[in-house]
């Protein structure tokens, strides 16, 4: 498989993708991974889960 045939990464356009392309870099990883992403999303979905932010609330933490 040459260069050209590999998925080529995405440029960053939110938050998220600046994460997963950092999180690429942090862990060395050869190319474009969707797992990464599959993980970043996961993470952002929990994040912004609102029986999260409430359980944080009642503890009296936020997030942001």
């Amino acid at each position: 498989m040459d260069a050209d045939s590999c998925p080529q990464k995405p440029e960053p356009s939110s938050e998220l993708d600046l994460l997963k392309q950092q999180l690429e870099i942090d862990w060395k990883l050869p190319g474009y991974d969707y797992k990464v992403e599959r993980v970043c999303r996961e993470v952002a979905r929990i994040f912004a889960s609102r029986e999260l932010q409430q359980r944080l609330a009642e503890k009296g933490r936020t997030i942001c």
